[in-house]
């Protein structure tokens, strides 16, 4: 991986031609890697521009063919001295010649059909990716040394979805272009390039310069040397007439079927030498009689035992390959000598009938004949085709690996995710939640249902963001029910013994006067579907990713990185080295990057930073087709949050929309960037823009607006079938028609109508919404919700960034990752881990395993990315110097460092004037008094009331002695505790606290001055701390605190080095030995 500047200049190739183009080939400083540089010139010229961008964009869509050059990367550059313009595009170097300078009357009828095949297969997918090359001729064919093709120079190609003033019709009109881009190259079509390839075919067989298209024909005909069944074909391809040729490039591949194994699928010769021990090893081993000397065991024993040829390759990697050979009777482990083309045998193993059958289905079939000789002639040797035997045999490998290696890891990996998804599928469906109501009336937009007496809904269900449904059955389908959707929570009472419920209506649906309302289900279903369908997606290798996904994320193949990068100018210049080297590897990362974000490390700026850099490419480069990004997270508040965090860093306001329900989204973030507010602004902008133009036209044929419009509405009404005529106001259309008659008025009143009814259909055409996604750089929303919008679910992203990646299960990044080409996870294993239904997985036990479910999918890429793919952040900046040395010491193996100063994390307290850590221990309290009290409530927990005093009068204590405003949160690992500490809180007044009480899931993401843990166990039993034992919690809680960290528990009873992971005894130990910690008993 080099930068541009890093590339020395070795010789040139080429001088300006007919595109302005220079040619040079580079090295990269201190190693044998080689890039070839073009350069063109005068792209401030249309005609140039035109040429640069064609190819960077064509080259970029085509960069996995094996039969196309690739791209490594381009720049715009200017010299210095005249201030022209240049575009610079980076190639891989092609060891070869072109097919212009190859020596042709050397090639084999065998050679030029391989050459014939592959640039076939090099235009399918120019062809299939809308890209027309237009100037397919024997300089743009690259034939390498192996007989390797490459194509290309795609400077003057035409690009079906690329709209561009600049032509390119005076270039690329040579003997070898079909006579309709002689014309003008815009004629040119896919069955142009068919010309091009007969042209060229008919150069390859008979050394000679295509004639003109009118004689091309009747030239073949007469021209000896060229095989019969190939003159047909080569006639029809080079027809003068577009439609006289094959129909498209597919076409013509099946014309070359039979041809191709006539020459292509001919009996092979594959070489082995061996040294003389191996002919004692297969005597020792009973394999070869002791009386048979080494000729008769190379012509006849050996060849013999391998007539019914098999062979499969170990280790994959060609310098370190094994290939082995599968016989009758033993194997043959090989290397392959690239310098004499041969096979060296270095072991022989015996195997049995039975096994024999079972490598069989394993190993490739080998058309060949074994040949065994004396290495020291191995460069006499005629017939040897060992190089494509080992050529078959990778190939083979490569494919064993995606077919059976890729598929079995895969499953092994994440199959019991699929499994998981179904039992909750199951689950939802066995577990809706069905509301007898004897009665409803509406009052405004609530609907207040009388619940039938004795029913009642779970608490912890009812939130404002709760909805409800109601099933009607489907006509001629027993047994199926669509749900509609009613509204959403808004109150319950209770009265005269029926609970009252009062939902707000979101829409309108027929309900009888008696009957059952649902608490809604349909999104967890359709969450669980969309889950399900990425799965599908991923296995089926239906992604859109240019790289192997499935095999990345199955740890088969390895992530990669660009080869060429360009130097990074940060836009935020705080960025310290480890974010700004963390933005570097994501931008050269070529596949997937994963960052990892320690709490306070600053991974929002590294994403701010890495959409910036992108943006400014775009802009860099108008001419291409701007990289569209997909920024997702696990919440609506954490997108919300990046989006705020990026807007406040751009200095213009970011081409960006919020997909998501409205009622989710943050106020000033839906305003400005939900799809529906952005829409109506567009087609409100539209409306005056057409008012304006309209009313320039009305005063060009002097016409009232009021005129207009009455005349239209009685068109429609004219043209309504029901109305036959009725109310209608036929005079006064006619008296209309007749006042604007003429030519120029009648076109004037046409473009008049048909801009009123576009206008009418505007705000309800999707292709309203199409238009508003398809021209948008950055489209934001959660992991599966994105999907919602049916534009953006057939959409497909050049990034996708993920944020918060390590908290989402595998299925719900996979709905993300299926959508980009390039992926970038930022998150943190060693913080909350994803959500899991732990109550199915362990009543399913022996389908589904807990612990591979546990460990997500970012902590298993981490685990195993190179380091060129992934970084850690490594400074903190949230956290008091104490608390951060903590948290590092505890968690992260002392690697993260403090960049923050402790006299810029002090509140000032009276009694914690020089104290960022303080553990209240209750240790020395009575049992009765300090321990924790059992809560069962369907599922068992905890709560401590000694700890809700504690914390109560630590709350008042510091809102006394504060003397600005202060937000503090109060964490518990248990949700009793924190229903008795919410309630606690709501009855006290503070006038300097700002407080909140939660969980610790609810706290990831966000951070406070002051942080309250209450730990809540303590028991007779010092092993029995339940969700305490959580690394991944204690981490998080801890580490909100940027100014203060209050523990309150039993610290006796959680100081145990016998209790696994034991990271309270580090905490305890920790506090003991530092400054600015203390323990106080209470």
């Amino acid at each position: 991986m080099a930068t541009f500047r890093e590339l020395k200049f070795v010789r040139n190739l080429s001088e300006r031609g007919d595109t302005n183009s220079k040619v040079d080939l580079l090295q990269e400083e201190g190693t044998d890697n080689f890039v070839v540089r073009k350069m063109i010139y005068g792209i401030d010229i249309p005609l140039y521009q035109a040429v640069f961008t064609r190819e960077v964009r064509a080259l970029y869509k085509l960069n996995k063919c094996d039969n196309i050059v690739r791209i490594l990367g381009h720049d715009n550059l200017m010299v210095r001295n005249t201030k022209e313009r240049v575009g610079v595009i980076y190639l891989e170097n092609i060891t070869g010649v072109p097919l212009s300078k190859a020596i042709i009357q050397n090639l084999s009828s065998k050679e030029k059909f391989q050459i014939v095949q592959q640039v076939i297969e090099a235009v399918i997918i120019s062809h299939s990716n809308g890209i027309i090359h237009r100037d397919i001729n024997p300089n743009n064919i690259m034939v390498s040394e192996d007989k390797t093709v490459k194509v290309i120079d795609f400077g003057i190609c035409k690009i079906k979805d690329m709209i561009n003033v600049a032509t390119v019709y005076a270039l690329g009109t040579s003997a070898y272009s079909a006579p309709e881009v002689h014309q003008h190259s815009e004629n040119a079509s896919e069955q142009s390039d068919l010309y091009s390839l007969g042209a060229v075919i008919y150069f390859l067989f008979t050394g000679k310069q295509p004639p003109l298209a009118n004689e091309f024909q009747n030239i073949i005909d007469k021209t000896s040397g060229i095989d019969i069944e190939l003159k047909p074909i080569l006639k029809k391809l080079v027809s003068e007439k577009v439609d006289d040729r094959y129909e498209d490039i597919y076409e013509t591949r099946n014309a070359f079927a039979s041809i191709f194994v006539r020459f292509l699928d001919i009996q092979k010769t594959v070489v082995f030498t061996m040294e003389y021990e191996n002919y004692n090893k297969l005597k020792y081993q009973r394999l070869l009689p002791t009386t048979v000397g080494i000729r008769e065991a190379s012509d006849e024993y050996l060849p013999n035992n391998f007539v019914d040829l098999y062979a499969f390759c170990k280790d994959g990697e060609d310098s370190e390959a094994t290939y082995t050979f599968l016989g009758y009777n033993y194997t043959m482990d090989c290397t392959y000598d690239e310098m004499l083309n041969i096979f060296c045998v270095k072991d022989f193993q015996k195997i049995v009938p039975y096994i024999r059958e079972s490598l069989k289905k394993k190993y490739t079939p080998i058309g060949a004949k074994v040949l065994f000789i004396d290495r020291k002639y191995a460069y006499r040797q005629q017939k040897n085709d060992s190089l494509e035997i080992k050529n078959i045999i990778q190939d083979y490998y490569n494919t064993y690996l995606s077919k059976n290696n890729v598929d079995y890891e895969y499953k092994d990996n994440y199959g019991v995710w699929r499994e998981l998804l179904t039992l909750i599928k199951e689950n939802i469906e066995n577990s809706i939640v069905r509301l007898p109501y004897d009665s409803f009336k509406i009052e405004g937009d609530i609907l207040r249902f009388v619940l039938q007496k004795g029913t009642f809904i779970d608490e912890s269900r009812l939130t404002k963001e709760q909805s409800f449904v109601y099933e009607k059955k489907i006509r001629g389908k027993r047994d199926k029910v669509k749900a509609f959707l009613i509204g959403t929570y808004e109150n319950d009472t209770f009265e005269k013994e029926n609970v009252i419920l009062e939902i707000k209506k979101q829409s309108t649906v027929s309900l009888p006067s008696r009957g059952y309302i649902c608490l809604d289900y349909t999104k967890d279903m359709v969450n669980v579907d969309r889950q399900l369908e990425a799965l599908d997606v991923l296995e089926k290798e239906d992604y859109q990713c240019s790289f192997n996904l499935k095999r990345v994320i199955a740890g088969v193949e390895k992530p990669t990185v660009h080869q060429i990068t360009k130097e990074l100018r940060l836009y935020n210049e705080k960025l310290d080295f480890p974010q700004s080297t963390a933005v570097q590897k994501a931008l050269n990362a070529e596949s997937i990057a994963i960052i990892q974000g320690p709490p306070g490390t600053g991974k929002t700026n590294v994403i701010i930073e890495i959409i910036r850099q992108i943006i400014k490419e775009n802009e860099k480069n108008p001419e291409l087709e701007p990289k569209k990004i997909l920024l997702v997270s696990q919440s609506h508040p954490a997108v919300d949050k990046m989006i705020e965090d990026l807007i406040k860093d751009c200095k213009e306001r970011p081409d960006l929309l919020r997909i998501g329900r409205d009622e989710k989204l943050n106020e000033e973030v839906r305003e400005d960037y939900a799809l529906s507010y952005v829409k109506e602004r567009w087609v409100k902008a539209v409306k005056n823009n057409c008012k304006k133009y309209a009313d320039t036209l009305l005063k060009e044929i002097g016409i009232t607006e009021e005129e207009f419009c009455k005349y239209y509405q009685e068109k429609e009404k004219a043209q309504i079938e029901n109305e036959k005529g009725k109310n209608v106001d036929k005079d006064f259309i006619k008296a209309f028609e007749k006042k604007t008659s003429g030519i120029k008025s009648e076109r004037t009143r046409k473009i008049l109508e048909i801009q009123k009814e576009w206008i009418e259909q505007i705000t309800r055409c999707e292709e309203t919404e199409l238009y508003i996604i398809k021209s948008t750089t950055i489209i934001a929303g959660t992991c599966t919700g994105f999907i919602s919008n049916k534009v953006i679910k057939n959409a497909d992203f050049d990034y996708v960034i993920v944020d918060e990646a390590a908290k989402a299960t595998f299925p719900e990044l996979a709905v993300s990752l299926n959508k980009a080409h390039k992926i970038i996870l930022v998150g943190d294993h060693q913080q909350l881990p994803p959500v899991l239904d732990t109550d199915i997985i362990r009543a399913n036990s022996e389908k589904l395993n807990e612990e591979k479910l546990a460990h997500g999918i970012f902590e298993k890429l981490y685990e195993m990315f190179p380091i060129e793919n992934k970084h850690r952040l490594t400074i903190q900046y949230r956290m008091h110097p104490t608390i951060g040395t903590l948290i590092s010491h505890v968690f992260y193996e002392d690697e993260i460092q403090n960049g923050v100063e402790a006299s810029e994390r002090q509140l000032n307290i009276q009694g914690y004037e020089d104290i960022a850590i303080e553990w209240i221990s209750t240790s020395n309290k009575p049992d009765k008094e300090r321990y924790e009290i059992e809560y069962n409530n369907g599922k068992k927990s905890y709560k401590n009331n000694l700890e809700r005093k504690i914390i109560k009068e630590k709350l008042l204590e510091l809102d006394e002695k504060l003397k600005e405003k202060t937000k503090v949160a109060v964490i518990t690992a248990y949700i009793p505790q924190k229903y008795i500490l919410s309630t606690m809180v709501k009855q006290l007044s503070f006038e300097n606290l700002i407080v909140e009480v939660d969980t610790v899931d609810a706290f990831q993401g966000s951070q406070k001055d002051i942080i309250i843990y209450s730990t809540v166990r303590s028991s007779a039993n010092p092993y029995k701390i339940g969700f305490l034992k959580s690394e991944a919690r204690l981490n998080v809680a801890f580490s909100r605190a940027r100014c203060l960290l209050i523990i309150v528990g039993d610290l006796k009873f959680l100081d145990n080095d016998k209790i696994r992971p034991k990271k309270f005894f580090e905490i305890v130990e920790y506090i003991r030995n530092h400054d600015h910690c203390r323990i106080v008993e209470y």
